[in-house]
């Protein structure tokens, strides 16, 4: 049996070409979900298309796996089709809040999990994207078990909420982990239900970021699967397709390596591509942080930064938050 994590997938095998379809269940915009046909009660005298084995069920929220027995056994007289089925991590809902502290050069970041109404399961996984080199003080929470890292390490983490999907895994483009998993001792986040004491101790200055929230469930097959099978599962399971992707604020900016332009034109890009993938609204507030940032990256300087619109979503607020802290000039050291 295959046990599989979406977090240990090789790229090798992704690439599917199939039908373009739309679900409301997705991990995020224009993901391979997109491009799995939907599930039609297919039989031996209903048969799928050929060469298609993975199949999505949107009402059941499951993949269908379906596929001659041949594929498996070699014996190219076998006649029955072998199917079985496996829910994704990304039908979870999540609604993340995030406060921003300084004291002293260390800056506390304080995340609420929700999981909205419209969830199929309960979150019990809720990551946040940081840089390669950035080592927290420390992660915690009170019952949810929350990874450590230390030292610079190896960039595994897409920004799939940052940027597009030629540049998803880039390494140049990518972070790592910091994890929190629901033990066996602590509650899930179930539909309708929220968690706070999600905590992060960094001297990074805060940026916009990839999060994720997921079921925990990982694919678990009651049998060997062929490879043809496998090379269209795989892609599936990659984080960037597998987890729900949020955006939130996060450690990302250190103050010895990046400058004042650096940060700047970072939230510049970011926001940027959150108004186009529409995480963000192109509002006065998000127009009056861009001229904000234009300028502070064009003179190179800290100042007081005090916006006059008024944000339209808590994600705007955070990001305009984050800018004051990341660019003002309480940040400066």
């Amino acid at each position: 049996m295959l046990k599989a994590s979406s977090r240990g997938i090789g790229l090798g095998l992704i690439g599917l070409v199939l039908s373009a379809q739309h679900y409301t269940l997705l991990p995020r915009k224009r993901s391979a979900v997109e491009a799995v046909p939907p599930w039609r009660q297919y039989t031996q005298d209903n048969s799928p298309p050929a060469k298609q084995f993975v199949f999505f069920d949107e009402a059941a929220a499951e993949y269908v796996v379906y596929f001659p027995e041949p594929l498996k056994t070699g014996d190219p007289g076998g006649g029955r089709m072998l199917s079985f089925r496996f829910r994704p991590q990304f039908i979870v809902d999540p609604h993340i809040s995030v406060n921003v502290t300084r004291e002293s050069d260390v800056y506390t970041y304080d995340y609420i999990v929700a999981n909205g109404q419209s969830a199929r399961e309960a979150i019990r996984l809720f990551d946040i994207v940081v840089p390669p080199a950035e080592t927290p003080i420390r992660t915690s929470h009170g019952t949810w078990y929350a990874s450590k890292l230390n030292g610079a390490g190896r960039p595994v983490a897409p920004q799939a909420a940052l940027v597009g999907n030629g540049d998803l895994r880039k390494p140049e483009k990518m972070g790592r982990f910091v994890a929190w998993t629901c033990v066996d001792s602590a509650q899930p986040i179930k539909p309708g239900e929220k968690l706070d004491g999600f905590r992060v101790l960094s001297r990074a200055l805060p940026g916009i970021t990839t999060a994720y929230a997921a079921t925990g469930r990982a694919l678990r097959t009651p049998f060997e699967i062929p490879p043809e099978v496998m090379d269209q599962i795989v892609p599936l399971l990659l984080v960037e397709n597998n987890y729900k992707t949020s955006v939130t604020i996060g450690p990302k900016f250190d103050v010895g390596t990046h400058s004042i332009p650096d940060i700047a034109r970072d939230y510049q890009v970011s926001l940027s591509h959150l108004i186009g993938d529409g995480w963000a609204s192109n509002s006065a507030y998000t127009q009056e942080m861009s001229r904000v940032l234009q300028s502070v990256a064009k003179s190179g300087q800290r100042g007081s930064i005090q916006f006059q619109s008024t944000p339209t979503s808590q994600l705007e607020k955070e990001i305009g938050a984050a800018i004051q802290i990341a660019l003002g000039v309480s940040a400066g050291r």
